[in-house]
């Protein structure tokens, strides 16, 4: 199953990363090795995570205050969000059209 970002959730996951790098030098790195190990973990398995009432999935990015927001297709995923818990849950939800 391959795994596909919105643009808008591949620019915020970048500037995450940079924000974490400008806190400490290859945190930055760290942050989107986890990234990328909860985008192939929800790919491998994409229904373990609860779907909301809209089939939309989140998986929590540990050890960062992260959800990876995603839905699920036959053959990949398509992350819409790389959402801080702190956001408003639905901002990007203008993305799916």
């Amino acid at each position: 199953m391959s795994i596909r970002f919105h643009l808008e959730a591949h620019a915020e996951l970048l500037e995450a990363a940079r924000w974490y790098d400008l806190q400490r030098a290859g945190s930055g790195g760290k942050f989107l090795r986890a990234i990328y190990s909860a985008a192939v973990s929800a790919a491998q398995h994409p229904l373990r995570a609860n779907a909301d009432q809209d089939g939309f999935r989140r998986r929590t990015i540990k050890p960062y205050p992260y959800w990876l927001v995603y839905e699920a297709h036959p053959t990949y995923i398509m992350i819409f969000a790389v959402s801080h818990h702190r956001r408003d849950p639905a901002y990007w939800v203008n993305r799916i059209h």
